[in-house]
């Protein structure tokens, strides 16, 4: 699955896998197989089927759009208007993760995103000494103007670049091991 593809699967999948045996019965038709339905077992394998039987397709965007009539009859989520947000509250792992584990460094992390040295000085006069809670804000302030700060063009790929850049050694390698566990993305 390709990077954008998995943030919506990542930003919905906590809120629609309890209703995946439903989902199961309104995707029957599209899937065509009792075999394929028995074998899925989260929402991540339904959509990997659906991509698999070319219902949807990851390199069109606007092909999304089928998914939400479907979806909104179980939960207000909509996988088109929030395709380019993955720093959202269903993301709370990665953002408590992150804010745990960066710590003193928040600043260069900031930098890396691509903040700028005012949003770094507005978060340090916020935030003071909390570490955690400068960490937070440096990714709310990205997401926020993620439009122009965006190097990849994609939220997990400019968080992992960041990650990369914050320093070698072991524990930079944790911290992007544990955000690639977390979020399933991983670009090499």
């Amino acid at each position: 699955m390709e990077s954008d593809l998995k943030c919506l699967v990542l930003y919905v999948a906590p809120i629609m896998e309890k209703h995946l045996e439903r989902l199961k019965i309104d995707f029957k038709t599209e899937i065509d197989s009792n075999r394929s339905l028995e074998r899925i077992c989260t929402f991540e394998e339904l959509i990997a089927v659906l991509l698999k039987r070319d219902f949807i397709n990851d390199d069109d965007r606007t092909t999304w759009k089928k998914l939400n009539p479907i979806l909104q009859k179980y939960e207000d989520v909509s996988f088109y208007r929030n395709q380019d947000s993955c720093l959202n509250s269903s993301h709370g792992n990665v953002i408590s993760y992150l804010s745990k584990r960066i710590s003193y460094s928040w600043r260069f992390f900031a930098r890396n995103l691509g903040l700028m040295q005012i949003h770094i000085d507005d978060i340090e006069q916020e935030c003071g000494k909390n570490y955690s809670k400068c960490v937070i804000q440096v990714l709310h302030t990205y997401e926020k103007n993620r439009g122009w700060m965006s190097k990849t063009g994609s939220t997990f790929g400019d968080i992992h670049r960041a990650l990369k850049l914050l320093n070698s050694g072991d524990e930079v390698e944790y911290l992007v091991n544990g955000f690639v566990r977390l979020t399933g993305f991983n670009q090499n």
